[in-house]
């Protein structure tokens, strides 16, 4: 895809339909769900691209939280098979707010 030597202008007429959903299922777990559906009306439009997108964010106490991600891409363009994606991610939260810090002149 793209332009041929000799054009000058790469004309699409797109869909993007988004849906987000944000679900708390224990007190200190939420998941947030992104589902995104592309398509292009002038190229394929029968193909539909999708990023789905699911995140866990888990609170451990008041100084530790983790998210876990799941992503699931397709793009017919590109590569025509289901690309996943997983991160771990550790997060830890400190209050500055209570830190005293006059004595070293702030």
């Amino acid at each position: 895809m793209g332009l041929e030597k000799e054009e000058i202008v790469d004309l699409n007429l797109e869909l993007q339909l988004e849906l987000i959903i944000n679900q708390r299922f224990l007190k200190n777990i939420t998941l947030e769900n992104r589902l995104s559906l592309y398509s292009d009306y002038l190229d394929k439009p029968q193909n539909v691209d999708f990023d789905c997108t699911f995140n866990f964010v888990m609170k451990v106490n008041q100084y530790i939280s983790t998210n876990l991600i799941f992503q699931f891409v397709y793009d017919d363009n590109e590569i025509k098979r289901v690309q996943v994606r997983e991160v771990l991610g550790l997060g830890l939260n400190i209050d500055l707010s209570n830190i005293d810090l006059s004595n070293i002149g702030i």
